[in-house]
């Protein structure tokens, strides 16, 4: 992934697609073999710490507060992007999803590479997400095998910045109680 190559790997919930999330060509591979309208649908990113999330979001200490005590886990939280980020993650929007999966997988390969990747579900857009190995069907360099902890179940999507939940996955009830 140093060199722009994309590596499909188990998450939490489903196999993903990551790619250096500072390098545009590599992005625009995932991009293209999804088939994205990035106008419409931004990249999740997947991080390792909070130092990772820091250097790519603008979060508050009462955000913090609540991510520290959520993370690592099934829950994607939205904030506003950094300038140094580029917009084929976020699209129009200023907010960016970002993630620290549980999944140690996931955590060796980001600590390996030294910077956060992207989390797109490893399918073609609107297909179902898949995961298992064999069900990646979406252009990819490396195929990195293992299990997703919560395969098949949903992720829970937390818009930090306006104070709700979008998504009510894995998780959900636990984040309306601590953060409403």
């Amino acid at each position: 992934m140093k060199e722009g190559g994309v590596v499909a790997y188990p998450s939490d919930t489903y196999y993903a697609l990551g790619a250096n999330i500072f390098d545009d060509q590599a992005i625009a591979k995932i991009i293209k073999a999804k088939g994205l309208d990035i106008k419409a649908q931004p990249l999740p990113i997947a991080v390792d710490n909070m130092l990772q999330l820091e250097d790519i979001v603008q979060l508050g200490s009462d955000h913090r507060s609540i991510i520290e005590r959520v993370w690592p886990g099934p829950v994607l939280f939205l904030l506003p992007k950094r300038a140094s980020v580029s917009s084929l993650l976020s699209g129009p929007s200023n907010l960016i999803g970002v993630i620290q999966f549980q999944n140690d997988t996931v955590s060796r390969l980001i600590q390996k590479c030294g910077f956060p990747i992207t989390a797109t579900s490893a399918n073609p857009t609107g297909k179902k997400d898949v995961t298992h190995p064999d069900g990646v069907d979406v252009a990819h360099d490396v195929l990195l095998k293992g299990v997703c902890p919560y395969g098949g179940r949903e992720l829970t999507v937390v818009d930090l910045f306006n104070n709700r939940i979008v998504q009510s996955g894995i998780w959900g009830d636990r984040l309306e109680r601590l953060i409403f």
